[in-house]
């Protein structure tokens, strides 16, 4: 009887033997991000306003400026255009504001878009202005309106 109970005994101790489980390596997904900046030009004026102060009729400001600055990637075609002067109901031609890339300037002001200046990306262009007011205008506070706008070169 002996023998028989040996024989479970050993039976048993191999079922009981542990079991090596091979281990698999996860794999972790990656994600890969792109970006693709275009090509890009914008404007920033500095100041947004100018004033000519007091100026009779029949007189001629003072010189004012702005500085307008590329700050894209690429050089810019910067055009300029404007109102006319108003004080409700008053008015007066935006052609009495003239225009220029330097002091003393002389390119009439316009109702519809006009080459302003090519600037390059990074760099800054400062607009000069001077106004005429007409013989006879009725006195008042008088606004304009400018307008600049940038288109890209490309490159």
């Amino acid at each position: 009887m002996k023998g028989i109970m040996l024989m479970i005994l050993t039976t048993l101790v191999l079922v009981l033997t542990p079991v090596v489980i091979a281990q698999t390596t996860t794999t972790i997904p990656q994600l890969i991000a792109s970006v693709d900046i275009p090509e890009s030009c914008g404007i920033v004026i500095d100041p947004t306003t100018i004033n000519f102060d007091q100026v009779y009729t029949g007189g001629i400001s003072p010189e004012r400026t702005t500085d307008v600055t590329n700050q894209g990637s690429v050089a810019a075609v910067v055009d300029i255009q404007g109102t006319d002067w108003l004080a409700s109901p008053e008015h007066f031609d935006v052609g009495n504001t003239v225009f220029g890339t330097a002091t003393n300037p002389t390119t009439q002001l316009s109702l519809v878009e006009q080459l302003f200046a090519n600037i390059d990306h990074g760099n800054t262009q400062t607009a000069y202005f001077k106004m005429s007011v007409p013989t006879g205008q009725a006195m008042g506070v008088y606004t304009q309106t400018i307008t600049f706008t940038a288109e890209c070169m490309p490159t």
